[in-house]
């Protein structure tokens, strides 16, 4: 049968308006992407359309692009750069920069070039896409510099330092300057050296002459040599070992300051015919204690550089693509083992530091030994198996429940075993024993490996001390491990030792722990293992997130994360927008960083709070930052976060965050 006029206007008209609504879907994208969008004619080589952000990136009117060539807008100033464009175009039908000079009438800005022919109605047209990556570039040079300030520091750090800013007052007080003079850092932080009584009388203006040349750039390092004060009023002779650090415009940032108190040594040289032997013993001391300091910083230099390589060197070559697609896994594999390897020795240290400092806390409570060393074992049983090293746990009967933390006692299961494997060769043995004895819990770590030599047993648990600490060495690490261990079990009340045969004989370490009778309810709780506990964790499913971060790569992953977990997800880079987001779009949960430019974390939750529970003012809310340490913990729970997490975050543990803080107002509902 044949198609009815009125079927053929039917169809043509049901056309028309199919061909409307695709152009005006083309144009809705046209006319608010947030990409530069021209459109060229490929014959003449003449700009026939702009989009608005083309016009608003350069700074002229749509009407201004309207005949012209592109490299009359700045887009290529060089002349053999347009021609290989154009060719490229013709032969390939697509050219591509990833940065490239582009004027506008506000100044210069770094952009993405994309440039792609098609054909549209019989003719031949040339879409250019153009994306602003200034303030990325000027983000990746901000972290550049931040790198080179953190090397910097890192290298020229000795164990205790004070910092002076560009006004010469004090910005960092360490633990090491308070044990030296007596002065708490809250009792010095922002006191130029005159404010209070801290350098000798006839040395004050010697130390302000130095601190003059330091600012005008005429001493970039010194050493100095001056008294000053404690703060009981006694003299101590001190030498100073100052390194100044510049931005780079020359102008002084900040000084570093290393002070070694010599005042013993002093002493020792001036009644040096009576107190030889003390004298020299000082000395040899002294030079122990440089050594450590010169070797620890070499070791950790090299251990965060190593892993840095790795993650550098497959980030650079999977940006410029020269990774084969088989490979891909492997690049990000390794990417992701030493990131993970590089925060194992930034916890070890921040560990080191929170226990100097006395303020590492413990979530105390009845724990089932038998788990946790169950739980430690298979955490290290591929470890094990890649060397062939048959590992085997003992768990004699009886009890097995102590007091204390139970991360924390694994930490140090998980450390022996970890060290143990490390320095046994393949096809050795490592065995873990437990076996409750009166009212002690005892457990054995053993290996087969090199053993310790008797003169270094002694120090086997002293910070930053190493058996071989050459650059010849087999094994990595930065002799924290061990010290660790034995902070952390005497922390929870008991003693650790070690024992060896001698070289080659192997090496057994052995953990007491006080036994603790526990509740009914409290063995019920504690004997599920972490992992089980984690299998209860409630999934994402109708969860919403709001992911705040400056950082869009972080943002990303975030949400990719909590998405891998079921939730539903937006993104925001300020405090002004995550408001307005939450205005007409409810999260069940707010997951924001802290450091925002312009208005930072503790704004956001602070403007949050103030809001109604119908504005979303009760929101919980979860802050993901850099700042580990636990005073900055404390100020972000006080400011109205109810979680805290350090960078880098594992997705099972942000997707258990999450669901803790989603659980209740969805139980509510």
């Amino acid at each position: 049968m044949l198609m009815s006029n009125e079927g053929y206007k039917l169809g043509a008209a049901s056309a028309q308006r199919k061909l409307a609504a695709s152009e005006s879907r083309y144009r809705r994208v046209f006319e608010t992407a947030r990409d530069g969008i021209i459109l060229v004619d490929a014959v003449t080589g003449r700009i026939t359309e702009v989009n608005p952000f083309m016009s608003e990136l350069l700074g002229y009117s749509r009407e201004t692009f309207q005949g012209k060539h592109l490299w009359e807008l700045g887009l290529f100033k060089n002349a053999t750069t347009n021609n290989e464009a154009f060719q490229q175009l013709e032969k390939e039908g697509a050219v591509r920069f990833d940065d490239l000079p582009l004027d506008t009438r506000y100044g210069e800005r770094r952009v993405e070039f994309i440039g792609h022919i098609y054909t549209e109605a019989r003719r031949r047209v040339i879409q250019c896409n153009i994306r602003d990556i200034t303030e990325r570039r000027e983000a990746e040079e901000q972290l550049r510099a931040a790198h080179r300030k953190l090397s910097f520091h890192v290298e020229n750090t000795p164990l205790g330092v004070i910092e002076w800013d560009r006004d010469f007052r004090v910005s960092r007080w360490s633990s090491s300057a308070e044990a030296i003079f007596g002065w708490k850092a809250e009792e010095v932080i922002g006191k130029r050296i005159g404010d209070w009584r801290f350098v000798f009388a006839d040395d004050l203006n010697t130390v302000e002459q130095l601190a003059l040349r330091q600012q005008r750039g005429i001493e970039h390092r010194s050493v100095s040599r001056n008294r000053n004060y404690a703060k009981d009023g006694s003299v101590l002779h001190c030498e100073w070992y100052n390194s100044v650090l510049r931005n780079r415009s020359g102008d002084l940032e900040s000084v570093l300051s290393l002070v070694l108190d010599v005042t013993a040594r002093k002493h020792a040289e001036e009644e040096a015919a009576r107190f030889l032997a003390g004298e020299q013993a000082a000395r040899r001391e002294a030079e122990q204690a440089n050594r450590i300091k010169d070797e620890f910083l070499a070791t950790l230099s090299h251990e965060l550089r190593t892993p840095l390589t790795a993650v550098v060197g497959w980030a650079c070559l999977l940006s410029a693509g020269d990774v084969d697609p088989a490979k891909k896994p492997q690049a990000l594999e390794a990417i992701l083992r030493n990131a993970r390897s590089q925060g194992r020795l930034i916890d070890d240290l921040l560990d080191v530091s929170r226990i100097i400092t006395g303020k590492l806390q413990l979530d105390v409570r009845s724990v089932d030994m038998a788990l946790v060393i169950k739980a430690a074992v298979n955490s290290v049983r591929l470890a094990a198996q890649a060397k062939s090293i048959r590992l085997e746990s003992i768990l004699c009967p009886g009890p097995s429940v102590v007091s204390g933390d139970a991360d924390r006692l694994k930490q140090i299961i998980w450390n022996l075993l970890s060290n143990a494997i490390k320095f046994t060769p393949e096809e050795g043995r490592v065995e873990v024993r437990l076996e409750p004895t009166e009212s002690l819990l005892t457990i054995k770590v053993s290996d087969t490996g090199p053993g310790i030599e008797p003169e270094f047993l002694p120090y086997v648990f002293e910070r930053f001390r190493q058996a071989d600490a050459t650059t010849a060495r087999q094994h990595r690490g930065l002799g924290l491990g061990l010290a660790i261990v034995r902070d952390l079990v005497e922390l929870h009340g008991g003693t650790v030792s070690a024992e060896s045969g001698g070289v080659g004989k192997g090496s057994s370490f052995t953990i007491k722990l006080p036994l603790f009778v526990q509740r009914d309810e409290e063995t019920k709780l504690h004997k599920s293992s972490p992992g089980e506990r984690g299998a209860r964790t409630r999934p994402l499913n109708g969860v919403r997130v709001l992911v705040v971060d400056d950082d869009a790569d972080t943002r990303q992953v975030i949400s990719l994360m909590l998405e891998r977990g079921g939730a539903e997800t937006k993104e925001t880079n300020s405090v002004k927008l995550a408001l307005e987001v939450m205005a007409g779009w409810k999260p069940s949960v707010l997951v924001s960083d802290i450091a925002i430019p312009l208005e930072d974390g503790y704004v956001l939750i602070s403007k949050l709070r103030s809001r109604s529970p119908e504005e979303g003012g009760k929101t919980p809310a979860l802050a993901i930052t850099a700042y580990a340490r636990a005073e900055d913990r404390a100020r972000i729970l006080s400011a109205g976060y109810q979680m805290h997490m350090a960078k880098p975050v594992e997705p099972d543990n942000l997707i258990a965050a999450v669901a803790a803080l989603a659980r209740p107002a969805k139980e509510c509902e």
